[in-house]
């Protein structure tokens, strides 16, 4: 009678945790400034909804966080939903504005902790010009490297 939990108990197990977890993030839903995510734009929420949301969003922020994969796929996601939000035409842009898009909350809805730092596909302008000089070097290097084979190959059949 006293040995492991059987899978019922261990599913009982998970629920009560679960609800300890809700119940939890229901009292932080209360609280002004608990972790970024108010009941903004959630009105008419009942509470147990609102940290049931609370909870479905920090697993999935955690999920995303401990995979390599999800993460690169998640970042490379989110960079693409801006990138297309801000195409949107310019008699649109009064609906679609870019600055008015909280970056912080739209991160979080691709399971990311925070917003990338760079959106763009590679940062600032120097930096962009710096790694094309890197490819521009890597491409000499390679076709001076083909030049010798070459001249060598000459020299093997007495050219």
């Amino acid at each position: 009678a006293g040995g492991a939990p059987s899978q019922r108990q261990r599913s009982e197990n998970r629920g009560s945790e679960a609800n300890a977890h809700a119940a939890a993030a229901a009292a932080a839903a209360g609280k002004k400034g608990s972790g970024g995510f108010e009941n903004e734009g959630l009105a008419g929420a009942k509470p147990e909804q609102v940290a049931a949301a609370l909870l479905l969003q920090r697993q999935l922020i955690q999920t995303v966080a401990g995979d390599q994969e999800l993460s690169r796929l998640a970042l490379n996601a989110f960079r693409s939903f801006v990138r297309a939000y801000t195409t949107y035409p310019s008699s649109l842009k009064h609906v679609f504005h870019v600055k008015s898009l909280h970056l912080g909350h739209l991160a979080a809805s691709f399971g990311l902790k925070e917003a990338p730092k760079k959106i763009g596909a590679g940062g600032s302008a120097a930096e962009r010009k710096k790694r094309k000089l890197e490819g521009q070097k890597a491409n000499v290097k390679k076709q001076k490297q083909a030049w010798h084979k070459t001249a060598q190959a000459a020299a093997a059949m007495g050219l």
